[in-house]
């Protein structure tokens, strides 16, 4: 990851080791090798240029909130008992699909038990 700060659970997670991280602006050559970028910054004419270089390349994208820009999408999802669910908004409010997904995950066993009801 390239960004020039991070959460404190992204911190965790890069000294866990399960994420790299490097502070700094973005660059055309930090996705050299990358087979997967994806665009998730508040600026939307970062978001477009990485899009544009990662199509250069001929590497898969994504920018969170313009599907326009990507090509792949990657909605919230849930997998509970025998059920896969996904949640997506068009790109429209990726904070709203975390939160429904995450609304559905707490409330799951009272759906399951209205729905045996019927």
């Amino acid at each position: 990851m390239v960004t020039p700060g991070i959460t404190p659970q992204l911190k965790r997670l890069v000294k866990l080791k399960r994420l790299k991280w490097r502070k700094d602006k973005v660059s055309k050559k930090e996705i050299l090798g990358a087979r997967l970028v994806i665009a998730a910054t508040n600026n939307p004419a970062v978001n477009r240029k990485v899009s544009s270089w990662a199509r250069e390349r001929k590497i898969l994208a994504n920018v969170v909130d313009r599907p326009a820009l990507s090509d792949f999408i990657s909605p919230a999802v849930l997998r509970k008992d025998k059920a896969i669910i996904a949640v997506y908004t068009d790109g429209k409010d990726p904070v709203l699909s975390r939160d429904l997904k995450n609304f559905l995950k707490e409330n799951w066993s009272e759906f399951i038990s209205y729905r045996r009801r019927l």
